[in-house]
């Protein structure tokens, strides 16, 4: 029992030190399209597993490493500056997470649009900044062609909701043991939404195809 106790407590590191690992493939100086997927299913993890608020905390300078790497150079900064701009940065993903870890406790499909919501309604104010959309993790997906046809319907945030609301429905299977019957109403709508994301980005590609030629 003393065993599991510490392998438990410790594992959670694992999926902490993971999702920041991915998290440098989003956007950026590197872009790996999946990574924007996968980042925040193992922060949330991270962050749910545990007991007490104040111990996420060491979460924030692994953050900050983070983002400093990922955005080092990218703007004219000088070395403090960018440190300080790292700081600033992580602080929506802190509050998202804290927010969703707060209301996790809650079972059922409301509780897996809190991360969802709450990510994507801060990307949105920021979006309003100086900063603009350049750090939206939906940029990281311009390459999926059917799916980034959602903008035109939601604008970029309907991509940003949608990639939260994965990670949220993953974690709510995770906390099931991934015994799909016990969380299968969020599971379900979600792949019902993902579905018909990608079949009307798909339908979309091919009826309206410009009918002269483009120059990119």
């Amino acid at each position: 029992m003393l065993m599991q106790k510490i392998f438990d407590r410790y594992v959670n590191y694992v999926w902490l030190v993971l999702g920041c690992a991915l998290n440098l493939f989003v956007g950026m100086r590197w872009n790996v399209p999946v990574a924007a997927w996968l980042a925040p299913i193992f922060l949330i993890r991270f962050f749910r597993s545990q007991d007490k608020w104040y111990k996420a905390l060491p979460a924030i300078p692994l953050f900050i490493l983070m983002a400093f790497v990922k955005f080092h150079g990218g703007w004219d900064l000088s070395i403090v500056g960018e440190i300080g701009f790292a700081i600033v940065l992580i602080i929506p993903m802190l509050i998202t997470l804290y927010l969703d870890r707060a209301f996790a406790r809650r079972d059922g499909f409301l509780a897996t649009l809190v991360y969802p919501s709450v990510y994507t309604a801060l990307e949105y104010f920021i979006g309003l900044s100086p900063i603009g959309t350049s750090l939206s993790i939906a940029v990281s997906q311009f390459d999926s062609q059917p799916l980034i046809q959602l903008a035109s319907v939601t604008g970029i945030w309907g991509i940003s909701f949608l990639i939260g609301w994965f990670a949220s429905v993953m974690n709510a299977l995770w906390e099931k043991d991934f015994a799909v019957k016990e969380a299968l109403g969020p599971v379900f709508l979600f792949a019902a939404s993902f579905i018909l994301v990608f079949s009307f980005g798909g339908l979309r590609l091919v009826l309206l195809r410009p009918e002269v030629e483009t120059v990119r």
